[in-house]
């Protein structure tokens, strides 16, 4: 039979075939700002932190050797220029081929690959490290109150002393004279300076400046041979800081100056400044920034001795100098005298140069010296030159560069204004590195991104931009009907309501101005999809809008389908709903405070009112009189009530999560008062266990609760005491929720169930269980170590698998995963954006056999959806045009026209379509049947029938009883009798094998394009 081909737009998908983009749910791209920031030389590249802290990669100056390494933490929005949400980023400490760093759950190492940038949790410590310096081939850092030196492995992490290291200042420790020197607060001293050259011996106290527990809180300023150079307080805080230097004994730590103090660290901070008493070298003597009452504000000078220690008095008397951040050009001292701090006064800074003395000092140019350019604190030395921050009327950046003259000060970079409050100091954040000098600006066109220069202009330019133009916006919904998928998104001037049919051709339903405060919810419901908006209720349908307006009197309302109706919360009340507007009405006799709704056993759950105000468990069948409270189980007013919520159901039973003088705890009920009970104690005392993430399987409730311990474990319990008991309680832990992404769910699968855990060998990786202490173990460490996979968004393709999920891999970022078998390994399944970066994917959704999902493509969040992960068994969705009845226009009936079908397929392949009949075709007197029938490429058949009715004359008609094929009717032969000379019996023969061959012929098949 002829057939007409039906193409979806994407054409056919094999198995196996790659993730296909369908429909962007972001705005369009704009700006996203790297933000390198800690920019640290290694061997052969530099390391730098973006996006906040949230990234971390690697450079060797060119845009090709640029390279994330590893997203350290998610997020959907990109980082935009909100500079003033800017934290600064981790401190690296360099060991060996290595750089680590402490991150807000524990240490971080990287060897400048993917797979070695880890996370190293405490190196088996019970409390997490302090930020880690480097020192004498080794990592030496506090946990609680106790200094440790490590190798980097659990095995080389040894106690050094029992008293805690201090990040006290910008800078937490130097190392001097083969010793290293550092804040700390040890039992018999408040806060002072201490050394370690490595072993227990020669790990203590320097001296206790300010006896017994007062504090010196000494700030380290750098070192000078072997001596290290700090200054201290008299244990006050408004003591001045007095200039000190230590060789590591009590008898060799010396006041340098009687009148000499160093402005605060914590000041220079806030002022942006940095590192702005860090001490610059010069033939054996360090000099630095320092103020005294006779001199005002000038620069001093010391060889580590008191007698080598003076006041450069540049301004005489107390008028100051102001000098900021010296720098050393050509064998002489270069450094800036600014009247103010701020980031905004940068035209208030003078040049000077100095040979380290008084008589060689002098100033190269004066506040605006030539075309209104001013300086911003801060220089840099890269190759025969210094690079400094300018501003020019009206206030732009540029970037400068002098060799220490005013004609040889020329402008390398324009800049953009971006670097305003994230850019305040060269010596702080940027890097000199292959002779050239690594920092981050912004020339307008791009983000806050990686630049170089070697001094000179054409020697200046941007690094790379690793961080393309991003959309915002992300899937707020999805949910999956007749082989459609529904999603509601946020495009940042609201949100909006699309359906796919496995096509890019996504259809516009619904648009709503509502802000991501406003609630907006997707439900399935009696073959429609609602839709909870800010205007109201709606629904789907087959029409040509494909959605109508139910009501408006609820909004932003949470929908709870049950059975033949929906329940839906709005501002604490109960409604239901038919999906008609004379079918919703709000249910008079439900509490006020409505909230945590659940339909178990064929009702409603929820926590609701009681009249004086306390939320105790409450049922209703949603019709008048059938609501009810359950019990007053804490009838404490001030406390609030039990607070009831997840509502699971167990056979006959309904668990719940609720609070009452033993704190919060697991209770059951089976729908009557002496029914509802609480089910164990299991952390006694008004803390309670606080069960979470209640999931009925194979007649237990598995959950997660808090013990006497204080430690989240997975609990079983058949609903008894007795029956409650933990799994692996001894080592396995909760997967608590990572910064960005969503807490991994249970699964179960056949005789398993799966699940997202921890332990302290293998971090947070994906978990099963079928019921006993045995049979709950780790599925595989994809992360190896204490590093985390961070499984979550589990979901069963069929119920033969496989499992899919998100998680991070050792050399992808994250990226979707597949299990094929309960007992089996974990293998990737696809990888939207290649490398480390990962697409993050989320709100997984199997929509017949395919699967659907929201991920990063690089620009923004889109929906993916993913073919042949399952067999097709699903056939395509056919709709028919409507009946009709047509007036007879002879005795063989009437030419009936009709519309074509429509058809769609989950996969969004080529279908084909036949028609029983053809639309133009004479059907006669009566009713007939149309059948359109649709076939996908995995032979599955999809049917729709409507009928044509003819009515009219019922006199014999010579032609055929069924409709014609199209072409002009066949001469009918006469009677034997009717004068013809015709000839019936074997005389008719032809005519008759005429007839059934014209019958025979194939009908017309419509094109049918998918809506």
């Amino acid at each position: 039979m002829g057939r007409w081909w039906l193409l979806g737009l994407l054409g056919a998908l094999p198995a196996g075939a790659e993730p296909v983009r369908l429909a962007d749910v972001s705005t369009p791209g704009s700006v996203v700002n790297t933000g390198p920031m800690g920019l640290t030389a290694m061997e052969g590249y530099a390391l730098f932190f973006g996006e906040n802290s949230r990234e971390l990669y690697r450079t060797d100056g060119t845009p090709e050797g640029t390279k994330l390494l590893r997203t350290l933490a998610w997020r959907f929005e990109p980082l935009g220029p909100d500079n003033f949400g800017w934290q600064p980023p981790p401190r690296l400490a360099v060991l060996g081929a290595s750089a680590w760093w402490r991150g807000p759950e524990g240490l971080w190492t990287t060897d400048g690959t993917p797979e070695g940038t880890r996370f190293m949790g405490s190196l088996g410590l019970a409390e997490s490290p302090t930020t880690p310096v480097s020192f004498g081939g080794a990592l030496y850092f506090s946990a609680g109150s106790r200094l440790y030196r490590s190798d980097g492995t659990l095995e080389g992490t040894r106690e050094l002393a029992a008293f805690a290291m201090k990040d006290l200042g910008v800078t937490p420790a130097v190392e001097a004279g083969g010793q290293l020197f550092f804040g700390c607060e040890s039992e018999t001293s408040g806060l002072e300076l201490c050394r370690t050259d490595g072993t227990a011996a020669g790990t203590g106290v320097v001296a206790d400046l300010v006896p017994g527990f007062g504090s010196g809180v000494p700030r380290l300023l750098g070192a000078v041979g072997d001596r290290v150079l700090f200054s201290t307080s008299a244990g006050t805080a408004t003591s001045p800081r007095r200039l000190y230097a230590s060789d590591g004994t009590e008898s060799g730590t010396v006041l340098l100056h009687a009148t000499a103090s160093v402005r605060d660290a914590a000041e220079e901070t806030i002022a942006g400044m940095g590192l702005a008493q860090s001490p610059t070298l010069l033939n054996g003597a360090a000099y630095f920034p320092c103020a005294s009452e006779a001199t005002g504000e000038e620069l001093c000078r010391t060889e580590g001795t008191a007698e080598s220690t003076t006041i450069l008095d540049l301004n005489p008397g107390t008028a100051s100098t102001s000098p900021r951040k010296p720098a050393v050009l050509a064998g002489r001292l270069v450094f800036q005298a600014c009247a103010s701090l701020g980031v905004d006064h940068g035209q208030e800074c003078r040049l000077h140069a100095s040979d380290g003395t008084v008589g060689g000092s002098e100033v190269v140019w004066g506040a605006k010296p030539f075309a209104g350019i001013g300086m911003r604190a801060g220089l840099s030395a890269v190759g025969n030159h210094l690079v400094f921050y300018g501003h020019q009327g009206g206030g732009s950046s540029s970037l400068w560069a002098t060799d220490g003259t005013q004609d040889g000060t020329r402008l390398l970079l324009q800049l953009s204004p971006v670097e305003q409050f994230v850019i305040a100091d060269l010596r702080r954040d940027a890097v000199v590195f292959g002779g050239k000098l690594l920092f981050p600006a912004s020339d307008g066109l791009r983000g806050l991104e990686l630049h170089f220069t070697d001094g000179t202009q054409q020697g200046t330019n941007i690094v790379a931009d690793p961080t393309p133009r991003r959309g915002t916006g992300r899937v707020l919904d999805m949910a999956a009907l007749d082989e459609r998928l529904y999603v509601t998104s946020h495009l940042g001037a609201g949100q909006r309501l699309i359906r796919l049919d496995g096509t890019t051709m996504a259809k516009n339903l619904h648009f709503a101005t509502n802000s991501l405060n406003d609630w907006i919810q997707l439900a399935p419901f009696q073959g429609q999809v609602l839709l909870s908006t800010a205007s109201g209720l709606w629904a789907t349908d087959d029409s040509a809008t494909g959605i109508h307006h139910v009501t408006g009197d609820v909004s932003s309302a949470r929908i709870i389908p049950g059975g033949d109706k929906a329940f839906l919360t709005v501002g604490g009340q109960l409604w239901r709903t038919d999906a008609t507007q004379s079918g919703t009405w709000r249910i008079s006799d439900a509490p006020e405070g409505v909230s945590e709704p659940a339909y178990v056993q064929g009702s409603l759950w929820f926590s609701g009112k009681t009249e004086d105000g306390r939320l105790e468990p409450w049922t209703t069948t949603g019709e008048l009189g059938l609501t009810r409270k359950l019990k007053d189980i804490h009838v404490v007013t001030s406390d609030g009530g039990s607070a009831p919520r997840e509502f699971t159901g167990l056979g006959a039973l309904t668990f719940f999560s609720a609070r009452d003088q033993a704190g919060r705890e697991l209770w059951k009920s089976d729908g009557t008062t002496s029914g509802t009970v609480r089910v164990a104690d299991l952390r006694p005392g008004e803390s309670g266990a606080s069960p979470e993430q209640l999931f009925a399987w194979k007649g237990h409730l598995y959950f997660w609760a808090t013990a006497t311990e204080g430690v989240t474990t997975l609990w079983k319990t058949d609903g008894t005491e007795a029956g409650t008991v933990s799994l692996r309680a001894a080592t396995l832990r909760r997967a608590a929720t990572a910064d960005g992404l969503d807490d991994a769910n249970f699964v179960a699968w056949g005789e398993h169930l799966f699940f997202g855990g921890a332990d302290a060998e293998g971090g947070r990786e994906l978990w099963r269980t079928d019921g006993t202490e045995e049979g709950t173990v780790r599925v595989a460490d994809l992360m190896p170590g204490v590093d985390s996979a961070h499984p979550n968004a589990l979901l069963l393709a069929s119920p033969e698998g496989p499992l899919v999920f998100a998680a991070l891999g050792p050399t992808t970022g994250r990226e979707l995963w597949r299990l094929d078998s309960p007992t089996g390994a974990p293998s990737l399944l696809a990888e939207m954006i290649p490398g480390a970066r990962g697409s993050n994917p989320s709100r997984l959704t199997m929509v017949g056999s395919t699967l659907y999902f929201q991920a990063d493509y690089g620009q923004g969040m889109t929906v993916y959806k993913l073919a042949g992960l399952i067999s097709d068994t699903f056939p395509p969705r056919v709709s028919c045009p409507p009946n009709q009845s047509v007036q007879a226009t002879s005795t063989r009936g009437a030419e009936v026209r009709f519309d074509d079908a429509t058809a769609y397929d989950d996969s969004g392949e080529a279908l084909t379509l036949d028609a029983s009949h053809a639309s133009g075709a004479t059907f006669p007197v009566g009713t007939t049947e149309v059948t359109f029938t649709a076939k996908d490429l995995s032979s599955n058949e999809g049917t729709c029938t409507f009928s044509v009715t003819v009515t009219g004359t019922s006199q014999p008609d010579a032609g055929p009883s069924t409709p014609d094929a199209g072409g002009p009717p066949p001469t009918q032969p006469p009677d034997e009798d009717s004068g013809c000379g015709c000839q019936s019996g074997a005389s008719s023969l032809p005519w008759a094998m005429a007839l059934f061959a014209l019958l025979g012929l194939s009908r017309r098949r419509p094109r049918v394009t998918p809506r």
